[in-house]
């Protein structure tokens, strides 16, 4: 049975994307790898880059992309600050890839708080009204304290790189969430992406953590402001839903932005001798969204996947009519893919045919993907080395001999 926190992110691939019903319909790989080709070429300045990560990295994002392009408001942004990363790299690259760089902890930070904000989700609809109002306002506030934030600040030192105007990280880290908006509010005016129901964000902020709301005649009245100018907005309550979701979707926009600024560019900065100051550690979550997007390109729906330190274990079913001799062939790569993705011990991938018959379990240990790492010819050992189930005969199958 799928882990309860990997569970959402299986589903969410069936639900906010047409991968599966596509494959069912006759949709290649191949096809796959062009879609998300062709929707970022246009934002992409080395293509050589987009056609290396297009299945690698980037299928997760298309889903967000795909998202982003239903709201008119939302792509204006994510173009916006995709813009400002790029015109802060013509200004100046090295300052601009640094400051990119400087926040990576920051941004992985917010995006861990953004999974845990999942992981406390509940079904607002069965709520009453103050309940409802709590709920939506405890989103409202750990979105933009604890993951908007951090990408706010990162692109107001981008726009600084691109104004020419010297500014340093801990000068940016220090400014207060409303100066901040202030700055990103004026450079992008008369656009109003930080300003939802004409009320700024860092207001937006401010009345979810002091909860200033009080209920009138089955309405939310939110109350902002300085105690001499105090200020009140009257929502419905499907009017301060609709506010939670704009709020989340400035955070995909940013983060969007952002991410495809860094995987646009990051050769370059690899080539500077530029990698992030610490190790990037990546939550689990996110690991796994990326495994089952990749898988999901590649026509498999991912059943279950369990793994710890010791163990993983991965069950795909076949989406395709492809012959399923193979698929089983293609399913049994995955067992490198898991290994890189969880770090486990042992690591086992089995492949089900598209009616649900086992066919194939695939076995390969961490030790021996490292040897084959240091190897001149690592896939001849993982061929000849990775130990293959035939679940049909319930038999193993021979070990492919090297050649040499």
């Amino acid at each position: 049975m799928v882990e309860k926190k990997y569970s959402k992110i299986i589903s969410s691939i069936k639900k906010h994307t047409s991968l599966i019903e596509a494959f069912k319909a006759g949709m290649t790989p191949d096809d796959v790898k062009n879609d998300v080709i062709n929707a970022f070429s246009p934002y992409f300045e080395n293509q050589e880059v987009l056609e290396k990560q297009a299945v690698q990295l980037l299928v997760p994002e298309l889903i967000e992309f795909a998202t982003i392009l239903k709201d008119g408001l939302a792509i204006k942004l994510f173009e916006f600050a995709l813009r400002v990363h790029q015109g802060a790299k013509r200004q100046n690259r090295e300052l601009c890839f640094v400051s990119y760089l400087d926040w990576i902890p920051y941004k992985r930070e917010a995006l861990s708080k953004y999974w845990s904000q999942i992981h406390l989700e509940i079904d607002k609809t069965g709520l009453g009204l103050e309940e409802f109002a709590h709920e939506c306002l405890r989103n409202i506030g750990g979105a933009i304290e604890g993951s908007i934030k951090p990408y706010s600040n990162e692109l107001l030192q981008q726009i600084k790189v691109f104004q020419g105007i010297s500014i340093t990280f801990d000068e940016i880290d220090s400014m207060d969430l409303g100066r901040v908006l202030d700055e990103l509010i004026k450079f992008s005016y008369p656009s109003s992406f930080f300003v939802i129901e004409n009320v700024r964000l860092n207001q937006w902020r401010n009345i979810a953590q002091h909860l200033s709301i009080f209920f009138k005649d089955e309405l939310i009245v939110c109350t902002y402001g300085r105690p001499e100018n105090r200020k009140e907005i009257t929502l419905s309550r499907e009017a301060l839903y609709a506010v939670t979701q704009k709020v989340f979707m400035t955070l995909r926009c940013l983060k969007l932005a952002s991410t495809i600024f860094g995987i646009d560019n990051l050769y370059e900065m690899r080539s500077m001798g530029l990698p992030p100051s610490e190790k990037i550690e990546i939550r689990s979550e996110a690991e796994i969204l990326n495994l089952v997007s990749a898988i999901a390109s590649q026509g498999f729906e991912v059943i279950d996947i369990q793994f710890d330190r010791n163990n993983a274990k991965l069950i795909v079913q076949d989406i395709t009519s492809m012959e399923p001799r193979v698929r089983s062939i293609h399913a049994s790569q995955f067992v490198e893919m898991l290994w890189l993705h969880t770090n486990s011990s042992l690591v086992t991938v089995e492949y089900l045919e598209v009616d649900g018959t086992p066919n194939l379990r695939a076995i390969a240990s961490a030790e021996l993907f490292e040897r084959a790492r240091k190897d001149s010819e690592p896939l001849k050992i993982l061929a000849a080395e990775i130990e293959m189930i035939d679940l049909k005969l319930n038999t193993n199958i021979p070990k492919l001999k090297r050649n040499g």
